[in-house]
């Protein structure tokens, strides 16, 4: 039995939305208006308001905002795991511990009553009642109330954001959190991305290092930087992915200075791997990136 049903948790939202119909071909028939946070945890929230463009084909089903949070720093959520039971092909039922493929607001105990009464917000309401809305009307258990409302007032108060004008980039998952398949010398290479506008709106680098044989037994290079554990060549080379990711989401592509690192090493870690890694990225060949589920 495969689970490939965790495509739906990295692309549903940006294929279906790419679906649509426009009377120009380059251009994506909706104007989004994004209101974004982005903490120092690797948290980054989001509030889109969407809507129709002008001299565009009515859409069915316009989901005209949304709300989320993705942690663009940590793949997996500790602890947060439930047993499925699969059927191997020998016929015999073998049971797994399945981890969310990328941590996700809303999707623990701990946030998922926030995030049910924020959707059922969401679409039980206009814009005009959303603006109109008391704060005290509705209480939190995890989420920042302020963060909240001051964001869901930007995007449905501001203006649409500067977006692609090429369908190619809407095919771009709009949240995804993708690691090299193998820890080669010990490590792997991360990149997760936000491309709410078809752009590459937010770009998160890191480097996973090998601390035990499963998959999800590994320390973040970016931890190791946090702690004071890191080595002088470790944190070069987190400076260094910074400096990447910046130019990615300045440029929009993700061959943004590849030309000035793609020959450097740090220690063992080899810049070449994050080139190939970065050059497949931008074709929109992702499916090899995204790491099993099943433990």
């Amino acid at each position: 039995m495969k689970l490939s049903w965790i495509l739906v948790t990295l692309y549903l939202l940006s294929i279906s939305l790419c679906s649509c119909a426009s009377e120009n071909k380059n251009e994506f028939p909706l104007y989004k208006n994004v209101a974004r946070q982005e903490n120092e945890d690797g948290w980054v929230f989001t509030f889109v308001y969407e809507y129709e463009k002008e001299n565009v084909e009515p859409i069915a089903g316009l989901i005209n905002c949304y709300f989320m949070g993705f942690n663009v720093r940590y793949r997996y959520a500790e602890g947060f795991s439930e047993k499925i039971q699969v059927e191997d092909k020998d016929g015999t039922t073998k049971t797994y511990n399945y981890q969310s493929g990328a941590l996700i607001w809303g999707m623990s105990p701990e946030t998922a009553a926030d995030s049910a009464i924020i959707d059922k917000l969401l679409r039980n309401s206009t814009k005009e009642e959303l603006l109109e809305l008391n704060e005290d009307s509705i209480e939190f258990t995890s989420m920042d109330k302020d963060m909240f409302f001051r964001l869901m007032r930007e995007a449905l108060t501001g203006e649409p954001q500067a977006e692609s004008m090429y369908l190619s980039d809407w095919e771009r998952p709009s949240y995804a959190a993708l690691a090299e398949k193998e820890f080669l010398d010990g490590y792997k290479f991360q990149v997760c991305f936000l491309s709410e506008t078809g752009l590459i709106d937010v770009c998160y680098i890191d480097v996973l290092y090998q601390t035990g044989v499963e998959k999800i037994e590994y320390m973040q290079l970016s931890d190791l930087v946090d702690m004071g554990d890191a080595s002088e060549k470790q944190i070069d080379c987190y400076h260094e992915l910074q400096k990447i990711a910046a130019l990615i989401e300045e440029q929009g592509t993700f061959l943004a200075g590849q030309d000035q690192y793609k020959d450097m090493r740090f220690d063992n870690v080899d810049m070449k791997r994050l080139n190939v890694m970065l050059f497949n990225l931008q074709k929109n060949d992702y499916m090899q990136y995204i790491s099993d589920i099943l433990q």
